[in-house]
């Protein structure tokens, strides 16, 4: 790995400005109506929410500094149900999702607009509802890491990030297959994005473009590596 890439790495690590575990109180969630939903409510900002095996049927909207992880051991499932457009929509600086599946968004799994500092680690996203087109959508956000996560079925692209003047946007050791493409990148600015993951499989959709593996599109100074 070359010392540049090392250095954005640490570099985007060390802003994703998350919680505090010192002082964050823990809330523990399990499956339930509107569960995760009635838990981001009641959560400060900077709070840790651990949440444990099984299926919430629901989309949730994460419009505040929180880490939203996985208990040890378990892979949650976040199901929009193909009742909304995102299964998870992050409005806020500072989140942090790690270890969970989220499906049934209808074009979106995970959306991270306008925001900065978020991490998204160990996510599974499929497209379950038939027509989804992105797993996770990176738009006019940064910093911003994506990390040891998985997408694949998606119309698009498992992967997109667009709009980027502030990242940087880092997406390493991830994940792709049997998408349209498996990662798009357009219209960034120089050295915002770099880019390090499997991809696989790329499936020919009528009206979708060409399929590709990395399509970049008025993209400067993106840095494709391993």
């Amino acid at each position: 790995m070359s010392k540049r890439l090392l250095s954005a790495l640490a570099f985007a690590l060390v802003l994703v400005g998350l919680p505090s575990e010192a002082s964050a109180a823990v809330i523990h969630v399990r499956p339930g109506p509107n569960a995760l939903s009635r838990a981001i409510h009641r959560a400060d900002p900077g709070d840790r929410l651990v949440i444990h095996g099984g299926r919430y049927r629901e989309e949730i909207v994460v419009g505040k500094r929180l880490s939203l992880v996985a208990a040890a051991g378990d892979t949650p499932t976040i199901d929009a149900t193909c009742d909304s457009l995102t299964a998870v929509d992050v409005s806020a600086n500072g989140v942090l999702l790690r270890g969970l599946r989220v499906v049934g968004g209808t074009y979106y799994e995970v959306d991270s607009k306008f925001v900065g500092n978020v991490a998204l680690r160990h996510i599974r996203m499929r497209d379950t509802c038939g027509n989804a087109l992105y797993g996770v959508n990176v738009y006019r956000s940064g910093p911003v890491l994506v990390a040891r996560s998985r997408a694949s079925g998606f119309e698009d692209a498992g992967m997109y990030v667009g709009g980027i003047s502030d990242g940087p946007v880092t997406l390493w050791r991830n994940t792709t297959f049997d998408n349209n493409r498996g990662i798009l990148i357009e219209d960034v600015d120089p050295n915002t994005v770099r880019v390090g993951n499997n991809i696989s499989r790329a499936n020919d959709l009528p009206g979708l473009g060409q399929p590709s593996g990395i399509w970049l599109n008025a993209a400067a100074g993106v840095e494709v590596v391993g």
